[in-house]
């Protein structure tokens, strides 16, 4: 196992969650003070499933390169 490969993805998604949790309290606040959110609330939870999928792939990606 490659030590630099195996370190290199270990921060994409850490950070992936990281910014989902963020648009996730974002969208509290925004549904709290403004009253148009329901307008614009399915892109908010577009950009969380593409997060969480972007960090699967990248979990994915990880065990396939750990692979003995």
């Amino acid at each position: 196992m490659n030590v630099v490969t195996s370190t290199r993805w270990c921060w994409l998604p850490i950070s992936l969650l990281t910014f989902a949790l963020l648009i996730g309290v974002l969208t509290v606040l925004l549904d709290l003070l403004c009253d148009q959110y329901d307008r614009i609330e399915d892109v908010f939870e577009w950009g969380v499933a593409l997060l969480i999928h972007l960090t699967f792939i990248c979990q994915a990606h990880q065990l396939r390169v750990d692979r003995p």
